[in-house]
């Protein structure tokens, strides 16, 4: 028995490496035996052919995440009834939450894995919990990660005309703090985690699993690269394009982005 977990353990090794979340499932759906004899068999048949292993991790998410309650049972949608939702917005009829004094207005769509406090105001066309743009190529066609994971908007928060918010991939939230403000035509991808009390400037994007702190100031047009961390009570200015991580009460300008009183020195020196 020990030299066949060693060797499986080798064996396993280097795809967990590149795909924790792909060691996750081994182990919660076929070491603990939660796949189904019918599930066995539609895996059997989905991943037939597939020697290419981002092709099977791609194939498979999809799986789980369509045909299965691998990321959480499924429950009919909850409205609290002092919430205001308007005749043409469109909520998904499963896993939404909805909390009190909360309004929904024309147009909004709120999707599926979506937890949405009190006193949260989404105007007209906003999109919540979208899937974010995570497409890869392979020789023959290009593959779109589903995704699994939730949004939850704390209270107080106002969502303006056209903001579009994208859910989590995996088993995390897309997180936007209490009393923050997302503006008109602004995008918060996937795994975002916004601080309390945030302004993310109209147009502006924020790509996938930043860490924005409270109290940051992000200017209409600004574009944060993914990965990044931006300290509390930072000021992005309008149009800047930020491609590191800052410190707590930073201000950038620019693009590339740099300390606003050298980017202000630089325009000056070129004129």
């Amino acid at each position: 028995m020990a030299i066949c977990l060693r060797e499986k353990s080798a064996k396993i090794s280097p795809f967990r490496a590149k795909y924790p979340e792909w060691w996750l499932i081994l182990i919660d759906r076929i070491s603990h035996a939660r796949i189904h004899g019918a599930e066995v068999t539609e895996l059997r048949n989905l991943l037939h052919g597939l020697a290419d292993w981002d092709r099977v991790f791609f194939h498979l998410q999809r799986f789980l995440v369509e045909e299965t309650d691998f990321y959480g049972a499924p429950f009919p949608t909850e409205i609290h009834p002092s919430a205001r939702i308007y005749p043409r917005a469109w909520v998904a009829e499963r896993n939404v939450r909805i909390g009190p004094n909360t309004t929904v207005e024309a147009n909004v769509t709120v999707g599926e894995r979506s937890w949405i406090g009190a006193r949260v105001y989404i105007r007209a066309g906003a999109v919540l919990g979208s899937e974010g743009f995570q497409s890869v190529r392979y020789p023959g066609g290009i593959l779109q990660m589903a995704h699994g994971g939730g949004l939850r908007v704390e209270d107080g928060v106002e969502l303006f005309a056209n903001a579009m918010i994208a859910r989590a991939v995996f088993r995390q939230m897309t997180w936007v703090g209490e009393y923050s403000r997302i503006g008109n035509g602004a995008f918060v991808s996937h795994n975002v985690q916004l601080g309390k009390r945030c302004f993310v400037g109209h147009n502006s994007t924020v790509n996938g699993n930043t860490t924005v702190g409270d109290d940051t100031w992000i200017g209409p047009n600004a574009t944060i690269s993914s990965l990044l961390t931006i300290g509390p009570r930072s000021r992005i200015s309008l149009g800047a394009v930020v491609m590191r991580s800052l410190p707590a009460e930073a201000h950038v300008t620019g693009m590339p982005a740099a300390d606003h009183r050298r980017m202000l020195r630089h325009a000056a020196s070129i004129r």
